[in-house]
């Protein structure tokens, strides 16, 4: 697979539409976590900022790990169109998942 389409849903924002390399430039396996840092930094910040994120990603209505690597969610979490739609939510304070 060369790249994993991918969807994002923003609350009460636009769609951003993206293709992800399932393999970084090091060789290492490219995660959501990686995958939300490098597009959204504000809501899922690098974590060695020290700071928390402000939101969660939901892949077909699961709340997604950040570990999961893209080649698999594109592979087994796809919908029918063969885009990984990525729904992103805002945490509550204090909150992990809603």
């Amino acid at each position: 697979m060369r790249n994993v389409p991918v969807r994002i849903y923003l609350p009460d924002g636009p769609v951003l539409q993206d293709l992800v390399p399932p393999v970084l430039d090091d060789g290492s396996m490219h995660t959501l976590a990686a995958f939300l840092t490098a597009r959204l930094p504000l809501l899922f910040p690098a974590p060695d900022s020290g700071k928390a994120n402000l939101a969660y990603a939901i892949v077909q209505g699961v709340p997604a790990p950040p570990e999961a690597e893209m080649a698999w969610l594109g592979a087994c979490m796809a919908g029918a169109d063969g885009w990984v739609n990525v729904c992103v939510g805002l945490l509550r304070e204090g909150a992990r998942y809603p």
